[in-house]
């Protein structure tokens, strides 16, 4: 009687390890269903989208840069919030007057999925060779910076889009006083 017991128990762990796998497998299908994407694939996304941010704001097409931001975005700088509408007509203004920039790329990007996978945080550095309008514009200004960026994604309508930025600047290398 033991020894068949033993049989009947032996027989069952491998379905019931089987079962196990096929209800994780379940879960993890679910899960990638839910977010509408497989997994791996969004944080991916993201980093492509930051990219292509870069991209488009290094070559000063203002356009293609404020696609990849939502309508709602926010940005919080020292000098208040600024909106979509506020910061577009801003860039736009810039860039017409013979501002923006030469170059810009991406350093050191990480990109953080929030639980869910319907939003992100990516943090990078971004150095970017300014352009000026004039002499005057440029008198006195490092045209080389680095921004330190924080972006905010949320995956909306099958897109991936900025709803948020914040960003600050590397100050210029002051001048050395040694040897003085």
């Amino acid at each position: 009687m033991i020894a068949k017991l033993a049989d009947v128990l032996r027989d069952r762990r491998p379905r019931r390890c089987a079962s196990m796998a096929f209800i994780v497998a379940v879960a993890l299908a679910m899960t990638s269903a839910a977010t509408g994407q497989p997994r791996g694939s969004a944080e991916q996304q993201v980093a492509d989208g930051v990219r292509q941010l870069v991209t488009a704001y290094g070559a000063n097409d203002v356009d293609k840069y404020f696609t990849i931001y939502a309508k709602d975005m926010t940005i919080l700088r020292n000098t208040g919030r600024w909106t979509h509408a506020e910061y577009y007509e801003r860039w736009k203004q810039v860039v017409g007057d013979g501002g923006g920039n030469l170059s810009a790329d991406v350093v050191d990007l990480k990109v953080q999925m929030l639980p869910g996978a319907e939003s992100a945080v990516a943090t990078f550095k971004m150095p970017v060779k300014s352009r000026f309008p004039n002499a005057e514009a440029a008198r006195g200004r490092n045209p080389e910076i680095i921004y330190y960026m924080s972006t905010v994604w949320a995956h909306r309508s099958n897109s991936w889009n900025i709803v948020h930025v914040h960003w600050s600047v590397q100050p210029p290398p002051q001048p050395s006083s040694a040897g003085r």
